[in-house]
């Protein structure tokens, strides 16, 4: 399957990627906030509670954000490609399923120090 292979090529001009719920303990309206303080683009996939709010959160502070939505598990991995980094901002973790997926592609993981990524 194309795009499935670990990616060789790091372009940090690419956006930044998370994957995840939107839910506090995700803790993604600080990954917005950061995000729009360096103005760096930031690739959202995912659904939850707080997909609204983390919108508006984005469209106050400036934050260049794209809110994907859900992706099928069959189209996920190909999501990654596009991108060299992916951020795992969550306040708590078991073991991060999307953490070990975008390791699998070859993306620079960036994560807060939990449990479960540390």
């Amino acid at each position: 399957m194309s795009g499935c292979t670990p990616i060789a090529t790091y372009d940090a001009s690419r956006p930044i990627l998370y994957i995840g719920r939107l839910e506090k303990v995700k803790n993604v309206a600080s990954l917005i906030l950061a995000r729009s303080r360096l103005g760096v683009r930031l690739d959202i996939y995912g659904g939850g509670a707080l997909h609204g709010e983390l919108e508006e959160v984005a469209r106050t502070g400036g934050a260049k954000a794209t809110f994907h939505g859900f992706v099928p598990n069959a189209e996920v991995m190909q999501r990654h490609h596009g991108h060299s980094i992916c951020v795992l901002c969550s306040t708590r973790e078991g073991m991060p399923k999307s953490l070990i997926e975008v390791m699998a592609s070859g993306l620079v993981c960036v994560s807060t120090r939990t449990d479960g990524a540390d």
